[in-house]
């Protein structure tokens, strides 16, 4: 398992995930600060770009992220909401 405190980085794993049909390997972009996680992915054989990705403060503190997946075969006005 993965803490991105261990190096001093914010939500390290959000982050582009591409699966190219013509290359087994996945490409993963990481902030260029989670070496920990770098070499583990590196070490399973995933190519890595190691992005800048500056960290800023928030008076708020908290920073909450949400992901949502959808299915092509998914009907749009389901998630977009009926107009």
């Amino acid at each position: 398992m993965y803490d991105g405190s261990q190096d001093g980085v914010w939500y390290p794993l959000n982050s582009l995930v591409l699966s190219p049909n013509k290359n087994p390997t996945d490409c993963v972009v990481l902030d260029q600060e989670a070496k920990s996680l770098i070499k583990i992915l590196k070490d399973e054989g995933a190519q890595v770009i190691e992005a800048d990705m500056p960290q800023g403060s928030y008076p708020d503190g908290k920073i909450n992220c949400q992901t949502n997946i959808h299915y092509l075969k998914d009907n749009p006005d389901e998630f977009m909401g009926a107009i």
